[in-house]
């Protein structure tokens, strides 16, 4: 399945109230680790720590840290559209969080 759609299909199976989700990324070649990287960038995504080939990145429904759904999605369909494939991973989701004078929730990277 391409990227995109599955992260689309993930959004979609979430409860209308949440608020924060992290995603993993893992390539399925990583020697096209620098040009998913690239095509990533504006979703802000992370190297996971001693990783070679995986990514992490947030996604943010309204406000807080992370890309908005629909940035990240287009990014993931760059990848489809460069035959970049790999495995999408839904991590954690938060629901209803209401920030108190910060961006949104701290969450621990790996």
């Amino acid at each position: 399945m391409a990227l995109a759609q599955e992260f689309h299909e993930a959004l979609a199976d979430q409860a209308p109230d949440w608020s924060d989700i992290q995603f993993d990324l893992r390539l399925h070649d990583e020697l096209m680790f620098d040009t998913a990287r690239l095509f990533m960038a504006p979703a802000q995504l992370q190297r996971k720590a001693g990783e070679r080939d995986m990514f992490t990145f947030r996604v943010s429904r309204v406000r807080g840290y992370g890309a908005h759904a629909p940035l990240a999605e287009a990014c993931l369909a760059k990848l489809d559209e460069a035959r970049i494939t790999g495995d999408l991973e839904l991590q954690r989701v938060l629901h209803g969080v209401q920030p108190n004078l910060t961006q949104g929730p701290v969450l621990p990277t790996s």
